[in-house]
């Protein structure tokens, strides 16, 4: 990792930009039942030069014979880890880093029209659900110092930005022995634009740093779809179905690395 050097920057304030990239490792998992259906559309790829990462992923859970698990889940997940570097100070510190997310998804739900449960039967339910999700987990480790950090074992790291959360789709029906539970509006539903997101790691307490240990950041992404449309000894009526798409790969899409600034 390349930081400035103290003359050009405040000790307090620095970039670890551009990433010294150690290694990077893709993880892809599909997992298919019935009619359902997944695919790796674009396998992930991370640029140093721009600091870019590309990946696109879809699955799918169209009408299908009654009974059957039917479920698609796509999902791929990328680990770029840093090379060692130093912090220019010792102290309580913070750090800071934003992604901007270029993407185009699409989703859509269509439930069972009625859902009769049997209540006899604990595993008895009837579910629609479709979900993208676009997810990142910064960590930083103290490679020098097993017990530093919050978990005693060199690691700490910010709430996750989940993307899912405040722009994406989750939209879920489900009805069970017990339950009956809907979230998010059925039907169609698109999203394609930028958005920046960012998380703070506090580097302060069993976390506050010292400047003569080796450091080393993971950063961590995920994009992910999945469906699921299936009843379970269950009376249903209605045809239900569930599709999710993710483009984080072409016609300009992309995430992009904006920063890691200490503080």
């Amino acid at each position: 990792m390349v930081l400035l050097p103290v003359g050009q920057a405040a000790t307090t304030n620095f970039h670890i930009i551009p990433l010294r990239i150690a290694t990077v490792s893709l993880n892809q998992q599909i997992t298919t039942g019935g009619c359902g259906t997944a695919s790796i559309l674009k396998a992930m790829s991370f640029a140093k030069a721009s600091q870019n990462l590309k990946g696109s992923v879809a699955a799918t859970s169209p009408a299908c014979k009654r009974g059957s698990m039917n479920e698609g889940i796509s999902t791929e997940e990328m680990l770029i880890q840093t090379k060692y570097f130093h912090f220019p100070s010792s102290g309580s510190m913070t750090l800071n880093e934003s992604w901007s997310f270029t993407v185009n998804e699409t989703w859509s739900m269509t439930p069972y029209t009625s859902c009769l449960v049997n209540y006899a039967n604990p595993s008895s339910e009837c579910m629609t659900y479709v979900e993208d999700t676009l997810y990142v987990q910064p960590e930083i480790w103290d490679a020098s110092n097993s017990s530093w950090g919050p978990y005693g074992f060199g690691l700490d790291f910010a709430p996750s930005i989940d993307l899912y959360t405040f722009s994406f789709a989750y939209v879920e029906n489900l009805s069970c022995a017990g339950c009956n539970y809907s979230f998010g509006p059925t039907g169609s539903g698109a999203f394609s634009g930028t958005i920046n997101a960012s998380s703070v790691t506090n580097l302060s307490g069993t976390s506050v740093i010292n400047k003569a240990d080796n450091f080393y950041l993971d950063l961590i992404l995920e994009i992910q779809t999945i469906t699921y449309a299936f009843e379970v000894g269950a009376k249903t009526t209605g045809t239900p179905s569930a599709s999710a798409s993710i483009n984080m790969a072409t016609g300009g899409n992309h995430a992009h690395l904006l920063g890691d600034v200490v503080s």
